[in-house]
Formats: structure tokens, C-alpha cells, sequence
């Protein structure tokens, strides 16, 4: 990008991204803020909503499913993959899809931390939370901690 810069060259988030580099610019950049949204639909919701209507249509197939312990175990595998798309796409969609005369560059520095480590830190627990051995040794651990206090 060759704009001009206005005052400051300090970019107040953690990673360089598009949306603040285009704050500190004395130019008129409304075009590349239209981008961008055009650009967030395509990446974000199109793809958002075609793994929303799949697992739409799982949780109907589940729903059909004559075995309580298999319908179960279905709902627990989409709850926890349903639970990482959330984490990934929710920080996504507030930080680029949201007007701006709400921006508040604090939120955006704790949502673009959200991704990169927040999504990778739950994700063994999300996915172990499924196993029943690990579920055992939490409600261990957890009911020796209550008891001592």
C-alpha cells in the first residue's frame, strides 16, 4: 500500500493487519474499507454458512437416529467441532464485519489474540472432553479440589 501516513507510525495491534494500517493513512481510503467488507463476506460468511447448513443437515440426520448412545456421541463430536468454528469465525466477524463508528482498538487486540492462541490452547480440551476416561480423571480431580476446601 503507498498512502501517506498521518502523523503516528505506531499501529495499535499486535500483527499488522489491513484495517489499521488504512486508520493511519491521510488519504481518502473508503474504497479499501468497502474491500475489505466485500473481501470479509467472501471469506468469512460464505464459507460460515455452507458449514453451518452442513452440520444443519447432520444434526437432522442425527436427529433420525434410532440409538440414543449413538445420537449422543454425534451431537458430541458436532458440539465440539461446532465450538472451534465459533472460536475461529466470532472474532473474525466482529473485528471485520462490525461498523465503524463502533471501533474500539482495544477489543481488536484481544480478539485477533483470541484466534491464533485461544482456538489452539482449547482445542485438546475440547476434543478430550469427548473421551470418557478423561472426563472421569476431570471429575477427579475437580471432586478431590471441592473436597479439600
Amino acid at each position: 500500500m503507498h498512502f501517506p501516513i498521518c502523523g503516528s507510525r505506531e499501529i495499535p495491534h499486535f500483527l499488522c493487519e489491513i484495517m489499521s494500517m488504512l486508520k493511519l493513512a491521510c488519504d481518502d481510503v473508503s474504497a479499501y474499507e468497502k474491500a475489505v467488507v466485500v473481501t470479509s463476506i467472501v471469506v468469512l460468511l460464505i464459507p460460515l454458512s455452507l458449514i453451518m447448513s452442513s452440520y444443519a443437515l447432520i444434526f437432522l440426520a442425527v436427529l433420525h437416529m434410532k440409538s440414543p448412545e449413538g445420537r449422543d456421541k454425534a451431537l458430541a463430536t458436532c458440539f465440539s467441532h461446532l465450538t472451534v468454528v465459533c472460536l475461529y469465525y466470532g472474532p473474525a466477524m466482529v473485528v471485520y464485519m462490525r461498523p465503524s463508528s463502533y471501533h474500539n482498538p482495544r477489543l481488536d487486540q484481544v480478539l485477533f489474540v483470541l484466534d491464533p492462541i485461544l482456538t489452539p490452547l482449547l482445542n485438546p480440551l475440547i476434543y478430550s472432553l469427548r473421551n470418557k476416561e478423561v472426563v472421569c480423571a476431570w471429575q477427579t480431580v475437580l471432586g478431590c479440589c471441592l473436597t479439600s476446601v
